[in-house]
């Protein structure tokens, strides 16, 4: 048993991390962004040692972190820092900050339809920056891919929890 009820398999743990993307997506101010980004990567990591508890896949950690082309390791961290208070001169971070959104038609933008919307713009070693649903999505897939050929597990897709 966990010390929590509602988390009792790898399953539980991916939904939550699936809920946090949405949950980014769907935030109203920074800083409710960035606390979902931060719950995005503490669990991404929390995720990894329940999933190889239940499996019989054993990667480095070194490996693990090369996932998702390297944004496993960007998790953990962004998780680690927060945790420790202490970045690496050369490790990826948040930023996080409000755009304006526009509904758009045909014609153009749609009159009564912008507003500000916080996003998560996650900077890489060497300064390159990746916009949160690229972030989440790459992610997500290699949790969808995991669970699909470690534990022949369907996971919902992402999308689902951006609505």
């Amino acid at each position: 048993m966990t010390a929590i009820s509602s988390f009792q398999e790898p399953l539980d743990l991916a939904l939550k991390l699936f809920k946090e993307a949405g949950r980014i997506h769907k935030a109203s101010s920074e800083a409710e962004a960035g606390d979902h980004f931060f719950n995005f990567c503490v669990t991404n990591s929390a995720l990894r040692d329940w999933f190889y508890k239940s499996t019989s896949l054993n990667l480095d950690y070194k490996d693990w972190r090369l996932k998702a082309d390297g944004l496993f390791g960007v998790c953990a961290d962004i998780a680690n820092s927060a945790k420790h208070l202490d970045m690496k001169s050369n490790q990826a971070f948040a930023r996080v900050q409000s755009n304006e959104v526009v509904a758009l038609t045909e014609f153009g933008v749609l009159d009564g339809h912008r507003r500000q919307k916080p996003v998560v713009f996650i900077v890489l070693d060497g300064g390159k920056e990746m916009h949160h649903l690229t972030f989440l999505t790459n992610v997500c897939n290699a949790w969808t891919e995991l669970f699909n050929q470690e534990l022949n597990i369907n996971l919902p897709h992402l999308i689902e929890f951006f609505l």
